[in-house]
C-alpha cells in the first residue's frame, strides 16, 4: 500500500479500496447504507449450537445422546462452515439423500439439516458469522451495482472456496476493467 501510495499519490491513491474477503461486507454496506451486522463471536457460536441440539434432542435418533463439549461443538461449527463455503446447501443435501441407499445415512444427513436449520434460526436476526455475511455480500451484490465502472485488481490468493468464486464472479461481471495477478511455481 505504501508503494501504492508513493506512486498515485493522496489524491488518486484515495480512490482506491483495499479489500479482502472478511472485509466486503463492511464496505458494500456502506455503499449502500445498509447497518453493520454485529459481531457473532465463536462463544456465541457455542451458546447457539448447544441451545439447538438441546431443544431439538427429543426428535433426534442418532445425535439424540451426543455430548455437547468444546471438541464436538467445534467439530460441528466446522463442518456447517465447510458446508457454507462449498455451497451445500439443503438442496445438495436432499439430493444425497435422495440418491443414498443407506437408511443410516439419510438419517444422519435429516438430523444435520435440523440441526443446521434450528441453529441458523437462533443466529439469523441477532449474529452473523464470517461465512453467513459472505452469503449476504453475494446477495448484495447480485441485487445491486455495487462494482459498476469499478477497476478491480486481484492480488495475493492462492486459490478461492466456491462460495467466493460466486462473489468474485458477480464483481467481475459488474467492473469495468477486472486484473488478476496469479502465483506460480518457477
Amino acid at each position: 500500500e505504501l508503494k501504492l501510495l508513493d506512486f498515485l499519490g493522496d489524491k488518486k491513491f484515495n480512490k482506491i479500496n483495499v479489500l479482502s474477503f472478511s472485509r466486503l461486507y463492511d464496505f458494500i454496506s456502506r455503499k449502500l447504507n445498509i447497518p453493520p451486522i454485529s459481531e457473532f463471536s465463536e462463544i456465541k457460536q457455542i451458546v447457539a449450537i448447544n441451545s439447538a441440539i438441546e431443544e431439538l434432542r427429543p426428535n433426534l435418533k442418532i445425535y439424540k445422546n451426543m455430548i455437547l463439549n468444546e471438541d464436538t461443538v467445534n467439530v460441528v461449527l466446522s463442518t456447517f462452515k465447510e458446508m457454507s463455503l462449498n455451497k451445500i446447501d439443503n438442496k445438495v443435501l436432499e439430493n444425497i439423500k435422495r440418491l443414498s441407499a443407506k437408511d443410516m445415512l439419510t438419517q444422519k444427513i435429516s438430523e444435520i439439516q435440523m440441526i443446521i436449520e434450528h441453529y441458523e434460526k437462533i443466529i439469523e436476526t441477532k449474529f452473523s458469522n464470517s461465512f453467513s455475511s459472505l452469503d449476504l455480500v453475494e446477495e448484495m451484490i447480485n441485487s445491486n451495482k455495487v462494482f459498476d465502472g469499478y477497476e478491480i485488481f486481484i492480488d495475493g490468493f492462492n486459490n478461492f472456496t466456491k462460495q467466493q468464486f460466486s462473489i468474485l464472479k458477480h464483481m467481475l461481471n459488474q467492473s469495468k476493467n477486472t486484473y488478476m495477478s496469479s502465483i506460480c511455481d518457477n
